[in-house]
């Protein structure tokens, strides 16, 4: 073989390799937003929210991540022919270009979705290790398949050095240093990534599991409802976010307009954009807080028969936004834990100033006492919190911003990574 149609040849293999990782790191990009299936409905909302136009951008998402899953595996097939049968492979000038593009753009993509939504990123380590022994077992099997024609490539290149020496001789030496560390790693994924339920010494204490705005998958989030769903699912809290009326009486919503999760555009036209806050609490009680669950299904818990006919008619009729007051007393009743989210009202309100304290008060009062998780998103607010010495106080912080020891060791208090 000539020189130059060794180097032809090589040129080939460098494209071949090109398409295969063009292949692999996108299909891991899609396997990656259908993983994360029980954020979809959050996803949605987000961009909804960012976007102001209501859809499924998830679908659309996984659609348009396909379309170069497709293609990249398209060129993976024909060049691989072609390299079987001529030794060759000679793509395109649009096809050497457009992977590397594709590449750029969609890993571009993977850095925004991780900033944006890393936290939900921990739902992907637990579903790794459930399917570990899986992964290890189809990589292994790979391995061992791949193991003789590595053997077989590596005793020609040895082959090479012995009459070629210098260059050959280091390029053998690195193939089996390479090969020795990948089979070593691969043999050894057991021990370097242990599963969280294997531990050595005592058992720790079970963690406490909270319903992030009540069941708020399986039930309108923010609601007596939701709660008791998770109550009934031997949940050990539930986390709420609390606002306050234009009369001063506190309730719970997230969002700071009732527009996503009430039927305010049908019971109050035009005020759909008003702010949560701005609206009395005789107002507020006018609101159903079910039928959009109904409606929407945004986390598909209904399509999927994880919620019976009979509970969605009584989410349609019953659900309703529950007072701070109503919300305590159901806290009480069930002996749960209560996170406390709190959502401060406009500048303009009337209760803006006073309303972290007429809050604290309530929740000092219910005598729930340490049972209640108090979030302070401020110094300030934090300052006022800890002089409510019955409360259990949360500092919360950004996974990427924690507090400095002496901080915490200062507050004593719950650490809260938001």
């Amino acid at each position: 073989m000539t020189e130059g149609n060794w180097m032809q040849r090589t040129q080939g293999k460098k494209w071949l390799l090109l398409f295969i990782i063009a292949f692999i790191n996108i299909l891991i990009i899609e396997l990656i937003v259908l993983t994360i299936e029980p954020y979809w409905g959050d996803f949605n909302q987000e961009l909804a929210n960012f976007i102001g136009w209501e859809g499924d951008y998830v679908l659309i998402l996984l659609c348009i991540i396909l379309i170069p899953v497709i293609y990249a595996g398209v060129m993976v097939v024909i060049n691989f022919k072609r390299f079987i049968h001529t030794k060759q492979t000679r793509p395109h000038l649009i096809n050497k270009i457009l992977p590397l593009i594709v590449l750029i753009l969609f890993d571009m993509l993977l850095v925004v979705l991780v900033y944006f939504f890393g936290e939900e990123a921990a739902i992907l380590n637990a579903i790794l290790e459930n399917f570990s022994i899986f992964i290890f077992i189809v990589i292994n099997i790979g391995l061992f398949i791949l193991l003789y024609p590595i053997l077989s490539y590596l005793r020609k290149v040895l082959k090479g050095s012995s009459s070629k020496g210098g260059n050959t001789r280091i390029k053998a030496i690195g193939i089996l240093i390479c090969i020795v560390i990948g089979y070593g790693v691969a043999f050894n994924l057991p021990f370097l990534f242990k599963p969280t339920n294997i531990i050595s010494g005592n058992l720790p204490e079970k963690p406490k599991i909270i319903a992030h705005r009540g069941a708020a998958h399986l039930a309108p989030e923010n609601t007596i409802i939701a709660a008791d769903v998770a109550y009934n699912l031997s949940c050990d809290g539930w986390e709420i976010d609390v606002q306050i009326s234009r009369d001063g009486i506190p309730f719970l919503m997230h969002d700071d307009t009732l527009k996503r999760t009430t039927n305010v555009a049908e019971i109050f036209p035009g005020r759909e954009n008003e702010a949560a806050a701005n609206f009395t609490i005789t107002e507020l009680e006018q609101l159903n807080a079910g039928k959009w669950f109904v409606e929407q299904d945004p986390y598909r818990a209904i399509a999927k028969g994880l919620v019976s006919q009979a509970q969605v008619e009584f989410y349609r009729i019953n659900a309703s936004i529950p007072t701070l007051e109503e919300v305590l007393n159901f806290t009480k009743d069930h002996n749960l834990l209560l996170d406390v989210d709190f959502k401060t009202p406009p500048a303009d309100h009337p209760y803006h100033v006073e309303y972290f304290n007429i809050c604290l008060s309530l929740l000092n009062a219910s005598g729930l006492d340490k049972k209640i998780w108090v979030t302070a998103w401020s110094q300030s607010w934090l300052d006022i919190a800890l002089l409510y010495t019955n409360l259990t106080v949360a500092w919360s912080i950004s996974s990427s911003d924690p507090p400095t020891i002496a901080f915490n060791n200062d507050k004593q208090m719950l650490k809260y990574s938001t």
